[in-house]
């Protein structure tokens, strides 16, 4: 009786692990519930980066939503500071101070980025648009630099720039990023999108193009690996073919 019982229990399966994405996107989560955004940022960012790693497209649209909620209350906070400055030179030390920045020449895209990373480190709430010099046409090209180099053309600001104009240089930016991503492959799509997402956090725009891009990706992966499993005829099944058809 108890080499039965014995036997039944060693055949039970085990709980499986979670791997450590998921384990970051619980974590996330929970830092959400915490009203710790800059945390869930950091852990469901670190769950889609170890997804993308494993071509687990499935699970980089899970970690999406979470990111997204925790990049867009950071956004919001900056929004709330009712603050805005426009600068022409970034200083290399210090903390910037919570609010909305434009970034005007002759600071160029990376100290845009520079400043962005180091509000993001000490965790300031910011959004920063970055401006190059005017066209002949008269717009301004507006830039942000990361992973991916992201450009758009838009109508110079009149006067001081407002919270609206900012937040409409960066839409300008998330649909120029989208547009600009090569769709002849799913994989590559959702290669160049996540590059995107890591240059505009704040764009809702390429959340939904990776969310989609990785719905397509993972359908074709998961076709590639069926058509993998199904065993291909061989000589011998094509011989007893003919043998039943001769009976």
């Amino acid at each position: 009786m108890s080499e039965s019982t014995s036997g039944r229990e060693s055949t039970k399966r085990k709980p499986k692990r979670a791997n450590g994405a998921e384990e970051a996107l619980v974590q996330a989560g929970d830092a959400m519930r915490r009203n710790d955004a800059y945390e869930a940022e950091r852990l469901a960012s670190r769950a889609l980066i170890e997804a993308h790693a494993r071509r687990d497209y499935r699970a980089m649209a899970q970690a999406l939503p979470t990111l997204r909620e925790a990049r867009l209350s950071i956004r919001d906070e900056a929004l709330r500071a009712r603050k805005i400055y426009r600068v022409d030179a970034v200083p290399e030390t210090d903390t910037p101070e919570p609010g909305l920045w434009l970034v005007e020449p002759p600071a160029v895209g990376i100290d845009g980025r520079n400043l962005r990373d180091r509000a993001r480190a000490a965790r300031v709430a910011t959004i920063v648009v970055v401006r190059e010099p005017e066209t002949r046409s008269g717009h301004w090209p507006v830039v942000m630099v990361g992973p991916a180099t992201v450009r758009a053309r838009i109508d110079p600001v009149k006067g001081s720039p407002t919270p609206a104009w900012i937040m409409g240089a960066l839409e300008s930016l998330g649909a120029a990023a989208v547009d600009s991503v090569d769709a002849s492959a799913p994989e590559t799509r959702v290669n160049q999108l996540v590059d995107r997402l890591g240059t505009l956090p704040e764009c809702e725009a390429v959340y939904d193009a990776l969310a989609e891009a990785c719905a397509v990706a993972q359908t074709a992966k998961d076709d590639t690996d069926s058509r993998r499993r199904v065993k291909p005829p061989t000589p011998d099944d094509d011989e007893r073919d003919r043998d039943d058809d001769d009976d």
